[in-house]
């Protein structure tokens, strides 16, 4: 029962929905909730009225204020326990009822919003047969599910029914049934292939296969459970096609380094490798240089993974080679930097570091030319998702070049679907791995860093205390809004204790793209304030191509 409570939420927003139209509405699907949304109200007064919503600290401060206490003064356990007395969950639900129209107008107006009415002056749409309303219910329900595949390769079967369901939402429902019907059209016609395209240029559907285990129940050995996992003909011939590629390129032999050329980029590169870890850094040295054409290696956060590549660069410069570094991003990929990459740039000659999409861009099109004596090194491996390290397989099948990775695969897992360095091993057999670590330099930063590894809600919460009481985590008081100017605090504190290093970089990372906007913004103002930045030049209108919501980007100097 448990696994079917977002179908029945689905289905009550398809019901939902289905009113509204019979009284003139217009009603569509939400791509980002899945719920059913009034089109006639403007995003970006959904947006705000969501966002007020969920921020009520400004009502928490009030309440404070009423019965007489200062909030700013009070402890964090004084302010729960304020917050959980039953007087303010009254007057906060009264404030926040969701059916006081008169406030949701003022708030709206506020905003420059009138709102007049969501029914239709026009005469209402003519009725949809059975067939033609499921048809556009599967049309939908493909897209949701197509974007669920794109960053997972194997689903569950309940998410088949939920974008079932939140297809209905968007087509009209009958009854529950109706998701039946959905799914049977989802299985015999497949999904949409997020970012595939036919030879006629339409959007390339694949085949929704299902796989079904069996195991005994726990609590009753008479009992078996049958679970339901859900992948596509896409995923498994990608899949396919990546081990085999990556396995016959692991065997081609040609072109390897040697140990004498080895030994002379670890001379070249200054660095000494000495003791157990550096020992683990030297075998892998020998097994990324003297392997085939295609060798992976992996290790823990802070095994040194980006400074073992140093005497590999030096040695495959001093062989003629010209050295591509790629990661998921730009930021990831400058990292590569640290192992004497990209030094031609630093003297007016060609960047040699991209993302891994524009590298591939870059070569598709024809404006980087490679051949076999090219080397290509991907950093952060595990964030490469299965169809883009099947596209750079398929581009070395065709040019040549020498490709190397590294990763730590419990450090960052992929955006689009598949974990990357699981299938590699089907076709190269076990990855070498360097466990040990160096960049925490005292026995407390280890432990910490293990338990992050270990996962767990009670390893986590252990070791986020620690950090908390080491001064390198911090909880905010407060809501989203308190948490965003903090994040943009921290990021100006940290760089001008920094402002004396030259290389310097920092990044922030946020859950959502909407959260990534807000500190950016927080950010923006921080340095229009100080005069570091003029004002804005031009605003471009920007979409989010994850959610579809449109927002104004400007731009300053």
């Amino acid at each position: 029962m448990h696994g079917r409570i977002h179908e029945w939420g689905a289905i009550y927003q398809a019901h939902l929905a289905q009113n509204l139209r019979r009284v003139g509405a217009s009603i569509e699907l939400d791509r980002t909730t899945g719920a059913a949304r009034l089109s006639a109200v403007p995003e970006e007064i959904r947006a705000a009225f969501s966002k007020r919503t969920r921020d009520a600290l400004s009502d928490a401060k009030a309440y404070a204020a009423s019965v007489g206490a200062e909030w700013d003064r009070m402890t964090g356990d004084e302010r729960i326990k304020l917050l959980k007395g039953g007087a303010f969950a009254s007057r906060s639900a009264k404030a926040d009822d969701l059916s006081d129209f008169a406030s949701w107008r003022r708030q709206a107006e506020a905003r420059g919003y009138q709102h007049k009415s969501v029914l239709q002056d026009a005469a209402p749409a003519e009725r949809m047969t059975e067939a033609a309303r499921l048809d556009l219910a599967y049309e939908a329900a493909a897209r949701v599910l197509g974007e669920q595949f794109a960053r997972r390769a194997v689903i569950k079967a309940e998410d088949e029914r939920v974008a079932a369901a939140r297809g209905l939402v968007a087509a009209g429902i009958k009854d529950g049934g109706d998701v039946d019907h959905v799914i049977a059209r989802l299985r015999a016609r497949g999904i949409v292939e997020t970012g595939g395209a036919d030879a006629s240029g339409e959007p390339a559907r694949t085949q929704i296969i299902a796989v079904e285990t069996e195991r005994d129940d726990p609590d009753n050995p008479d009992v078996t459970i049958t679970t339901t996992r859900l992948t596509t003909r896409a995923h498994v011939e990608q899949e396919s096609a990546l081990v085999e590629l990556a396995g016959q390129a692991s065997r081609d032999r040609r072109g390897t380094l040697n140990p004498v050329q080895i030994k002379r980029g670890i001379e070249a590169s200054g660095l000494r490798f000495t003791g157990e870890h550096g020992a683990a850094q030297r075998r892998m040295i020998d097994h990324l240089g003297m392997g085939g054409r295609f060798a992976v290696g992996t290790g823990a956060a802070g095994a040194g993974k980006t400074t073992l590549l140093k005497p590999l660069v030096a040695a495959w410069r001093d062989q003629g080679a010209d050295i591509h570094g790629i990661s998921l991003g730009w930021r990831q990929a400058r990292e590569l930097r640290e192992a004497g990459l990209n030094t031609e740039a630093e003297t007016g000659g060609r960047d040699t570091i991209a993302a891994v999409s524009v590298f591939i861009n870059r070569v598709e099109s024809g404006r980087l030319d490679l051949s076999n004596r090219s080397v290509v090194v991907i950093d952060e491996l595990g964030t490469i998702g299965t169809r883009q390290m099947l596209d750079l397989l398929r581009l070395q099948e065709r040019h040549g070049f020498r490709m190397v990775a590294i990763g730590d695969p419990k450090q960052c897992q992929s955006i689009e679907a598949g974990q990357v360095i699981g299938l590699l091993e089907k076709g190269l057999g076990k990855v070498p791995s360097i466990e040990s670590s160096v960049r925490q330099t005292n026995e407390r930063a280890r432990e910490i860093a293990g338990l992050l590894r270990k996962g767990g809600v009670e390893a986590v919460g252990k070791a986020l205390d620690m950090k908390r009481q080491d001064g390198t985590a911090e909880i905010v008081a407060g809501g989203h809004g308190e948490v965003i100017a903090r994040a943009a605090a921290l990021w100006d504190e940290r760089r001008k204790a920094n402002a004396d290093r030259p290389r310097f970089t920092l990044s922030i990372s946020t859950p959502t793209n909407q959260d990534a906007r807000a500190i950016g913004e927080a950010i923006r103002q921080r340095l229009l304030a100080s005069g570091e930045l003029g004002q804005s030049r031009m605003t471009l209108a920007a979409i989010d191509k994850n959610t579809g919501e449109h927002y104004a980007l400007p731009i300053a100097t």
